[in-house]
């Protein structure tokens, strides 16, 4: 996240500002806060990540592990800390906190999963699902949007083939009604008190990443 002025709310992290395409792009909180080192910090993450979606014309996203998090903001200790220390990490209220935070958006695309594309940037940019320069490697696409999910699994499927294929992805595409019901019980396991309010305005993606290191293909 990048607040653009030095009196940025007290809470947005501390970043330079960065170029982006607020008409074209959408912004994305690639974060599940299980794995955060042991350092001091201002702010979180989801409320600094609204304050920016509400600068961009697109629908905001963020990881189904920050969805079924067990703290508000980042955790800045291990999971596994004695149980003396865990003060720090659980705070009363902290259901509310989520809620209220998400409410603030009227919507948002949860990514279920991630699918790897591998291929060179030339032959990427040539299907035209990463930019027409092959410069938007990262999709997140709504599992509404079924024949394009379609066309980027078809994808991932031929660009596993050709040089033997050192690790191998599970391209299993599961239907949308599939997803939107895995979401469900998601929220409704997070969220009891006002799961049907959050499952209206959450929606399932699909998040398709190109690599053009083909880092998963042997010489």
């Amino acid at each position: 996240m990048y607040p653009s002025t030095y009196n940025a709310p007290k809470w947005a992290f501390d970043f330079e500002d960065a170029w982006v395409d607020k008409t074209h792009g959408a912004p994305h909180l690639n974060w599940t806060s299980v794995y955060e080192p042991e350092y001091q910090f201002h702010g979180y993450p989801l409320n600094c990540m609204i304050w920016e979606s509400r600068k961009f014309s697109a629908t905001p996203s963020i990881m189904l592990g920050l969805l079924g998090s067990r703290t508000f903001g980042p955790q800045p200790f291990p999971i596994t800390l004695p149980n003396g220390r865990l003060h720090f990490i659980r705070r009363p209220n902290e259901e509310t906190e989520f809620i209220d935070a998400y409410k603030q958006l009227p919507s948002w695309l949860v990514v279920m999963r991630i699918v790897v594309v591998h291929s060179d940037l030339p032959s990427a940019a040539a299907t035209g699902l990463f930019g027409l320069l092959g410069d938007a490697p990262v999709q997140i696409i709504p599992v509404s949007e079924e024949t394009k999910i379609n066309t980027f699994y078809e994808l991932a499927e031929r660009c596993e083939h050709g040089k033997p294929v050192t690790a191998s992805q599970d391209l299993t595409c599961k239907s949308a009604d599939e997803l939107r019901q895995e979401l469900r019980r998601e929220i409704s396991s997070r969220f009891r008190s006002e799961s049907e309010d959050l499952a209206k305005i959450m929606h399932p993606a699909i998040m398709f990443r190109l690599c053009t290191q083909m880092c998963n293909h042997s010489e």
